[in-house]
């Protein structure tokens, strides 16, 4: 996860790619950037398992607000590391759920919310 998103070369260098919180799927993590937090799950605590984000908007009366409302936290993106290989997944595909993609709406919200 980076801030500022990732950018194309500058004078020869990446920009947008220093970091300075470091997550392996050992640890829960919450990170705040303005109005925005992305959380972390892991359930067995291991780098071999499923790490979830979850992200959430601050209100005002600083409660938190799932942005993509009709999924729970444990139902938002999965990154499964298998035998060296990376796949990134959803839960509701591994769910019985119906896969939905993100509407037009949602999506304007969460750049909305973001910026």
């Amino acid at each position: 996860m980076y801030d500022p998103p990732l950018e194309g070369p500058e004078n020869g260098a990446l920009t947008g790619m220093k970091y300075d919180v470091k997550v392996n799927g050992t640890q829960t993590v919450a990170i705040r950037n303005g109005k925005t937090i992305v959380k972390t799950y892991s359930p067995n605590q291991n780098n071999q398992t499923i790490v979830r984000l979850a992200f959430y908007r601050v209100e005002q009366d600083g409660s938190e607000t799932l942005l993509a409302n009709e999924y729970s936290p444990l139902k938002s993106i999965n990154r499964a590391i298998t035998r060296g290989k990376t796949e990134a997944t959803t839960s509701l595909q591994r769910s019985r759920s119906v896969r939905r993609p993100m509407s037009r709406s949602m999506a304007l919200e969460l750049s909305r919310i973001t910026s």
